[in-house]
């Protein structure tokens, strides 16, 4: 499970530690008396990050991947905690006024080789990378992310893709994304992809979704570029069985 208390959503403004730590307090407080299941933590700040490891956290998830405070690998360090390194160009509250690449596969990749060199050399070595779909990206970007993920299994770590609720999904099916608490018709959730076995744990969210993305690959006339229609095939193929 994965928490936050900061949004990070396009367009987004950062809030200060202290009320990311006010606001994750209750369920810190209480997580580890009901629950066994594994805590991530979402965020870049490193005395958030130190608060929600001292009450047993047990992943850290930073989109900045340790770009936001320089306190942070050392905190990592310390706990030897699994660490999420995402890709994000420039800022939540900026990262989609024209997100642009030359190669964004190739500068991912890139990017990924640089922080893990860099927790490497800080002592950090349980370290999943998430090629950030839906921060600092185009449609046409993500598209092209998704369907190069064995590029990135080849840097021998796994890799966590959230698509949950992000806005290219709609621009797939046609809907609108609401994020508001009731709305899950636009929630295809977490996917954890492991480098020796490739797609193997898909948490399904609202069968909606689903049923629209299907209704796409079994409409030829749809408006998709031939690529991408593979690229739904090759979903389908892996997951198909799971409905």
């Amino acid at each position: 499970i994965d928490v936050g208390a900061e949004s990070s959503r396009p367009g987004s403004v950062s809030i200060s530690e202290d009320v990311e730590i006010e606001r994750l307090s209750p369920l810190l407080n209480e997580y580890k008396k009901h629950f066994s299941t594994p805590l991530s933590l979402d965020t870049w700040k490193a005395n958030v990050a130190l608060f929600g490891l001292e009450k047993g956290v047990d992943m850290i998830n930073d989109i900045t991947a340790l770009r936001g405070d320089d306190d942070m690998a050392s905190v990592v360090a310390r706990f030897q905690c699994p660490l999420v390194l995402m890709h994000m160009q420039g800022h939540p509250s900026t990262m989609q006024n024209q997100p642009t690449y030359e190669d964004v596969v190739k500068e991912t990749d890139v990017f990924f080789q640089e922080r893990i060199a860099f927790c490497q050399s800080a002592g950090i070595n349980k370290i999943l990378l998430d090629p950030g779909i839906g921060f600092g990206k185009t449609l046409a970007h993500n598209l092209k992310l998704l369907k190069n993920l064995e590029r990135f299994k080849r840097l021998g770590y796994p890799l966590f893709v959230g698509t949950s609720r992000k806005s290219f999904i709609g621009l797939i099916t046609g809907e609108t994304v609401d994020n508001s608490a009731g709305n899950y018709d636009q929630n295809i959730d977490e996917v954890v992809l492991h480098p020796e076995t490739g797609l193997t744990d898909h948490t399904l969210g609202h069968e909606g979704t689903h049923a629209a993305i299907s209704h796409v690959l079994d409409d030829e006339s749809h408006p998709l570029t031939q690529e991408f229609q593979n690229l739904l095939n090759q979903v389908k193929e892996k997951v198909g069985d799971v409905y």
